[in-house]
């Protein structure tokens, strides 16, 4: 059985609400853009390259995997999940179980408590991780397809934020 790559990203850092202007609607900052392509940058490095970037579509999320897949010549395509966004802690994993088994591949771009959740439940380790913004952890999965990914079912290949944190892990 060939291992599958999940790639899960929180969004990088975003300006917070101003007038009118809702939660959904807030965009990244110029830290918020750089932590993102220190993320792509580092993936396309010393990770597997994405066959797909599924993200939510709140412009932060977006536009953090629109910089992300950046960091490819050819870059990856991007499908937007509307069930990413405020989504509760089952929410992502709902989203990987639905997967194209054809790919192997995937990153996945979303927002904070239900990432983090999402990873939490993959390792098998309740409330463990707390990812940054533009945090990422890269997880094996050996299940034949993405329906069979299970509570304890992945290992942990790296964790942490933006390129630095990244790199002193090795990888």
């Amino acid at each position: 059985m060939r291992t599958r790559h999940l790639l899960l990203v929180r969004h990088g850092k975003a300006a917070w609400e101003q007038g009118a202007q809702t939660d959904f609607d807030r965009t990244l900052t110029a830290a918020g853009r750089r932590e993102a392509e220190e993320v792509g940058t580092w993936v396309n490095a010393h990770g597997p390259r994405p066959e797909v970037i599924v993200s939510s579509p709140a412009p932060r999320a977006l536009e953090t995997a629109t910089l992300i897949a950046a960091a490819w010549p050819d870059p990856p395509a991007i499908i937007t999940e509307p069930s990413l966004y405020d989504a509760p802690p089952v929410g992502p994993i709902r989203v990987i179980e639905g997967l194209d088994d054809a790919r192997r591949v995937v990153l996945v771009v979303g927002h904070n408590p239900s990432i983090s959740h999402c990873a939490d439940w993959l390792i098998g380790e309740p409330t463990v991780l707390e990812l940054p913004t533009a945090g990422l952890v890269w997880l094996e999965l050996d299940a034949p397809r993405w329906r069979e990914a299970s509570p304890g079912g992945a290992r942990v290949r790296e964790c942490g934020a933006g390129a630095p944190a990244l790199n002193g892990r090795g990888g």
